[in-house]
């Protein structure tokens, strides 16, 4: 994972910076279970999706803000391809090197997230003074953490349900589980 931060640091995007909160902004997260096909029409922007959401929504006409990936396995950059113009992609460090490809041309800021206990570490040896964000293992986690950077304080949540309804764990196809 270190070396695939090392591979996003050359592409020197700008790095996530925290935002001062603000006790009445919303924002709506978008995450990728069954429940999301029941609430999409629901959803206020502005909108962080993960995983499949984007384009679930973006096939829906439905405008998202920002899209959060911190996954770092390669089949996983299905969801971002091809690329949604206008969406501002906030993308872990450990995203696999050919995210960098695929979202040339669009707006894109980079934050770290915690995979080891050497990861504090490589952050200070490597990009000093930057964000390390602490999610836990779920992208869902992790857009909450980055919309409270984004200086959101209140969160509207759609598919975070992490359940199985009629046999499938997502709203749509998902590239996670092989």
């Amino acid at each position: 994972r270190h070396g695939q931060m090392g591979e996003a640091l050359k592409h020197d995007f700008p790095r996530l910076q925290p935002a001062s909160i603000e006790d009445d902004r919303v924002i709506s997260i978008a995450c990728y279970g069954p429940s999301l096909s029941d609430t999409w029409q629901d959803i206020s922007p502005p909108i962080i999706t993960v995983s499949g959401a984007l384009h679930y929504l973006a096939e829906r006409g439905v405008k998202t803000d920002f899209h959060v990936d911190m996954d770092p396995r390669s089949h996983k950059i299905k969801h971002i391809t091809p690329p949604v113009d206008g969406v501002h992609y906030i993308m872990a460090s450990v995203c696999p090197p050919e995210t960098w490809d695929i979202l040339k041309g669009q707006k894109v800021t980079l934050f770290h997230v915690y995979s080891c206990k050497e990861t504090e570490t490589w952050i200070r040896q490597n990009d000093f003074g930057q964000i390390m964000v602490r999610p836990g293992s779920t992208v869902g986690m992790a857009a909450i953490h980055i919309g409270g950077l984004l200086g959101y304080r209140r969160f509207e949540i759609h598919g975070m349900d992490g359940s199985i309804r009629d046999g499938k764990r997502h709203a749509g196809p998902h590239y996670g589980h092989l």
